[in-house]
């Protein structure tokens, strides 16, 4: 499959086509929702990666990771970002309220939308995919490398994994030459006093990176002598979902220093 993290490059254009008809953090959110089944047990990936899966699973899936990273992640994460990007992101994440004023009916149609996209993206590189069975020109055998064929469609979904991640580094160092909204004084005081300390910020990001690396590794030990692709599979599974549940503790735990904190000020 297309690397997860690549997904979201299919739903620039879309949004830029719909604007304010649809969320770009939804539609984000929505193309990696099929691959989700790959980090929790007893869901098939056959399943989610099909057009009822987009109802059955990526739908009420996709809609509850949008609203856990609106209401838990983004304001914590935020923080924990080296000062330059965090000064373009201040007035955005912390300026508004806590969800972007957005109708149910959007979110829906973007998650849906996002979706789509992946299974889209995928039935073009995955083995026995619909499309790829029917098109023999996907199945030919491009070049073969110590005695492996490599088909078309696998060469599809390398390239397509490293043309996506370009995209996605494109669309951020655009992001980054235009002109940043300085966030009005108010704000950066109240932001600053959320902020953990410089040296506390290194060692939560550090302690979340070590977190990832530590699963990766186990994965890759329990699952030493499987092909690479499969080797490669299961660390990458597990380097993610180390990084993610190590990000959540992260931000539960500032969730709820923060609500302790706003309540003594409070007086309660």
């Amino acid at each position: 499959m297309p690397f997860t993290l690549s997904h979201p490059a299919a739903v620039l254009p879309l949004h830029k086509l719909l604007g304010r008809r649809s969320s770009i953090s939804a539609m984000a959110i929505g193309s990696m929702a099929p691959d989700f089944a790959y980090f929790l047990p007893g869901i098939h990936g056959l399943m989610t990666h099909s057009l009822a899966g987009i109802l059955i699973f990526c739908l009420p899936a996709g809609l509850l990771a949008y609203f856990i990273f609106h209401l838990l992640i983004k304001r914590p994460a935020c923080l924990l970002l080296p000062e330059f990007l965090l000064s373009r992101l201040r007035g955005q994440v912390f300026g508004a309220g806590t969800l972007p004023s957005v109708s149910i009916w959007v979110l829906a149609c973007s998650v849906m939308l996002g979706a789509a996209t992946h299974i889209a993206w995928d039935a073009l590189t995955h083995r026995n995919s619909a499309v790829v069975n029917h098109v023999d020109l996907l199945r030919s055998v491009v070049f073969t490398v110590d005695g492996s064929q490599v088909y078309l469609y696998k060469l599809l979904q390398h390239l397509s994994t490293a043309l996506g991640l370009l995209v996605l580094a494109w669309w951020v160092q655009s992001w980054l030459t235009q002109p940043a909204t300085p966030a009005d004084s108010d704000l950066l005081k109240d932001t600053n006093q959320l902020e953990p300390p410089a040296s506390l910020k290194v060692y939560i990001a550090g302690g979340i990176f070590i977190a990832s690396a530590l699963c990766c590794a186990a994965a890759g030990f329990l699952h030493w002598g499987f092909s690479l692709e499969r080797w490669l599979f299961h660390v990458t599974v597990a380097g993610i979902s180390g990084f993610v549940l190590a990000l959540l503790c992260y931000c539960t735990a500032w969730t709820a220093w923060t609500a302790t904190a706003g309540a003594g000020q409070r007086g309660y």
